[in-house]
């Protein structure tokens, strides 16, 4: 695959010049509501950009990550470790301003970690890739620290997502649409009904913040946007996705 022929499809949606784009990876983010089905998809698509592209999955992109899932007991001492290093001063701040202004919780301040975390590891990534998948990634980590408080015009959100986009590079970003109502059973068969309530109307109304959530952060920092129906076959929904940018 010629990559260059994805940043001319690009172009039209984006101010840069085209040497300049090919210098930076077109980093690929699934996003959407628990429990969709982002990483089936992404799973399907592995086989087909094995040679194109460096994968960074919830599952594997990060031993720190998964350190911290494993064992919450340790999460405190792992925060402290990426919130004390120099790098990445400006994002850091960022992170924290943005953060800062919700009630503080244990789990937004470990989200702020994994977009710290996700952040160096695409920096590591970012001149030997010419694709990075993200079945789990940053925008989807930036909605879960208010969690289910609405970041509508939120102009430290703004300062952050600037920061990210003349860092990171170019963002396409694939949203995985299921109706609510079929993401409540599978939260339910999940036994992930803590992240929420056990009220059907309440996980309702905090998915439906969720979800305005992701739409204004992908609206904030895509360059292209592309949006797949989760109700229909997994091979239908990756030949959507492949013929976008192939």
């Amino acid at each position: 695959m010629d990559i260059s022929r994805v940043f001319i499809h690009l172009k039209g949606h984006m101010s840069y010049d085209i040497k300049q784009m090919t210098e930076k990876p077109l980093i690929i983010e699934f996003v959407g509501l628990p429990g969709c089905g982002k990483s089936t998809v992404v799973e399907s698509i592995l086989p087909i950009l094995q040679n194109e592209k460096v994968i960074i999955t919830r599952s594997d992109f990060s031993r720190t990550i998964g350190i911290m899932r494993r064992y919450p007991i340790l999460a405190p001492f792992v925060t402290m470790y990426y919130l004390t290093k120099p790098k990445y001063r400006e994002l850091k701040s960022n992170l924290f301003r943005f953060a800062l202004q919700f009630p503080i919780k244990k789990q937004g301040l470990i989200y702020v970690v994994y977009v710290i975390v996700l952040y160096e590891l695409i920096q590591k990534n970012i001149n030997r890739s010419k694709i990075i998948i993200l079945d789990e990634g940053i925008i989807q980590f930036l909605s879960s620290i208010p969690h289910d408080i609405s970041i509508d015009n939120n102009i430290l959100l703004h300062n952050l997502v600037l920061n990210l986009k003349s860092v990171l590079g170019y963002f396409l970003f694939v949203e995985c649409d299921l109706s609510i109502e079929t993401v409540i059973e599978r939260i339910k068969k999940r036994n992930r009904q803590d992240r929420f309530s056990h009220d059907n109307n309440n996980i309702r109304s905090l998915l439906l913040t969720k979800k305005n959530n992701l739409n204004l952060l992908t609206n904030e920092i895509a360059m292209q946007k592309i949006q797949i129906d989760m109700s229909n076959p997994v091979d239908f929904n990756v030949n959507i996705i492949l013929k976008s940018f192939l």
